[in-house]
């Protein structure tokens, strides 16, 4: 077998930030490579994942199924069949570090990065790796990557991340809330919550209740809570949630003092549900010849 003529050249990482790198698509196999080969690192060094020092040796790189899939816009599935496929091959090593952290070994690397000066890329190697010299049809590759697919799965699966403060980021990022919302949270007196108190907003919206009235509600609430100890003020999920505690605060007593005294919204804007009840009912003692305290209607004449 010939070696390859014409030496070899070292890319700096830098060209991902050519406007000719992939953004926005899916990767091609071989630039999903070349990526790999950017990422190992060049030398031993220290990284810092998840808070944990990890040592990382020179053609070792830690990645994540769920970042490579993201930068690459590749499935998980096909992730872990291309890696399968470049392990077969003997172009990569895998090591399950933790349940989300796998170290990815580069073979041969000091072939690919090698030596610093001009003469040494056009040095012939004493020993030239197999695959760098091999090529394989298109259809035997793909061959191949499907095969991959059937070996039964020996890394851990990955766990998405569900830290709040994470969540609570990447929704800020996003400006998801409403205006309306942010209405109402400017005036709701505990500011811990936020997002679960959004994802309550939205339940209640559905239901049919009004902005302004959980608007109006966390003003009285505020009011309320004026001068108490914030540890036992409501968090907002809590007070949108479920249970609805947020109606006890639609209308209020006017004992309170004139500059404190909340506004109040009319009788048609609160509580729909339980208006349609005392209707219904009414209708039904019409119905049976009964008043309301349960006396015979024909006995009143």
């Amino acid at each position: 077998m010939d070696y390859p003529t014409g030496g070899y050249m070292k890319l700096y990482r830098r060209i991902k930030h050519n406007f000719l790198w992939p953004k926005g698509r899916a990767y091609t196999r071989l630039e999903a490579w070349e990526d790999m080969l950017f990422r190992a690192e060049y030398m031993d060094t220290k990284v810092q994942v998840k808070g944990r020092l990890i040592l990382v040796k020179r053609g070792e790189f830690i990645c994540f199924e769920r970042k490579l899939a993201d930068d690459w816009k590749w499935s998980r599935e096909r992730i872990r069949r291309f890696l399968k496929l470049l392990e077969s091959e003997n172009m990569i090593k895998i090591t399950a570090c933790t349940r989300s952290e796998t170290r990815i070994t580069i073979v041969n690397y000091d072939f690919y990065q090698g030596g610093d000066t001009s003469n040494e890329t056009n040095a012939r190697p004493e020993t030239v790796p197999e695959i760098i010299l091999e090529t394989r049809p298109e259809k035997e590759l793909s061959e191949l990557e499907n095969q991959t697919s059937a070996i039964p799965e020996t890394r851990p699966e990955t766990v998405p991340e569900t830290r709040p403060d994470l969540i609570s980021k990447r929704n800020k990022e996003r400006n998801i809330y409403t205006a309306e919302f942010e209405n109402f949270w400017k005036e709701y007196p505990n500011k811990k919550g936020k997002d679960g108190a959004f994802r309550c907003w939205k339940t209640r919206l559905k239901e049919g209740y009004k902005a302004e009235q959980m608007i109006l509600a966390a003003k009285n609430y505020a009011i309320e809570q004026k001068d108490n100890n914030p540890k036992f003020i409501k968090h907002g999920p809590t007070f949108l949630g479920p249970d609805k505690p947020f109606l006890d605060y639609l209308s209020v007593s006017d004992n309170q003092a004139p500059e404190n005294k909340p506004v109040t919204i009319s009788n048609d804007d609160i509580d729909i549900d339980a208006q349609q009840r005392l209707k219904n009912a009414e209708e039904y003692w019409q119905y049976a010849g009964l008043n309301k305290r349960g006396d015979d209607l024909n006995d009143q004449h």
